[in-house]
């Protein structure tokens, strides 16, 4: 996935990474500055002292000028094709080339996906500190409720698989014995 990501960067025809937007969009070339895959450390699930990589949260980070409808989304769907080897890294190549036609595939979702950082030349940002607050009252409420139902479900996952194991085994026992 990392040599996938790193063909990203530099300028692209993006058109077969994005939903077209015909209408509102005619150049569908953009600059990739920078792009990061690294894990992403959840103290929440370490604290839940769980060693299976199917909780393992990985962070694709880009930086670029403009980005198109949907572009992100592409990428990452186009990414998790190769992480699961499904596709090869090289199929970037071919997808900046949009002559060859456009290729149909699922857009990754557009839940984990977070905007957080705008740059703009010579704009200088006003922050209210009230409204600073009162929004990082309003995520701190969030995380805490969102912390709570993961401890919670993974609590359950706990007990129920470890609940479930002596009765299928005294049901196979039972079942052999008939």
């Amino acid at each position: 996935m990392k040599i996938g990501a790193e063909k990203f960067l530099g300028d692209h025809d993006f058109s077969n990474f994005c939903k077209i937007d015909a209408l509102n969009v005619s150049n569908f070339r953009r600059v990739v500055l920078s792009v990061k895959i690294q894990p992403f450390s959840s103290t929440l699930i370490k604290s839940q002292q769980i060693n299976d990589n199917a909780y393992d949260l990985w962070e694709f980070e880009v930086c670029g000028y403009a980005f198109l409808w949907h572009q992100i989304r592409c990428m990452i769907a186009i990414l998790f094709m190769i992480g699961k080897h499904e596709e090869e890294p090289e199929i970037i190549d071919l997808l900046f080339d949009s002559s060859k036609g456009r290729p149909t595939y699922q857009m990754a979702p557009p839940t984990p996906l977070v905007l957080y950082d705008c740059i703009f030349d010579d704009i200088p940002w006003q922050y209210d500190i009230a409204t600073q607050n009162k929004l990082h009252e309003k995520l701190q409420a969030i995380v805490y409720e969102k912390a709570m139902r993961c401890t919670l479900s993974l609590s359950l996952l706990t007990h129920v698989g470890l609940a479930f194991v002596p009765n299928i085994i005294k049901n196979d026992n039972t079942n052999t014995n008939t």
